[in-house]
């Protein structure tokens, strides 16, 4: 899902997709511990993925901005 803002249309992706604004859940981006470790792994795998993912995104602006 993309959320972001596009600068040419000015409105995200995700909402002309779906006609709704969507925020990013707090929780993934600072979880707290439950009872159920399956459900602790599954948001730990889904934080290191967007962190992730930030940080190919960077990396990419940074590439794309040298050449």
């Amino acid at each position: 899902m993309n959320n972001a803002t596009n600068d040419s249309t000015g409105i995200s992706p995700f909402f002309l997709n779906s006609g709704a604004l969507r925020n990013m859940p707090m929780s993934l981006l600072t979880p707290t511990p439950g009872p159920n470790p399956f459900v602790n792994e599954c948001v730990q795998l889904q934080s290191e993925a967007l962190t992730l993912a930030k940080e190919s995104l960077a990396a990419a602006q940074e590439r794309q901005a040298a050449n």
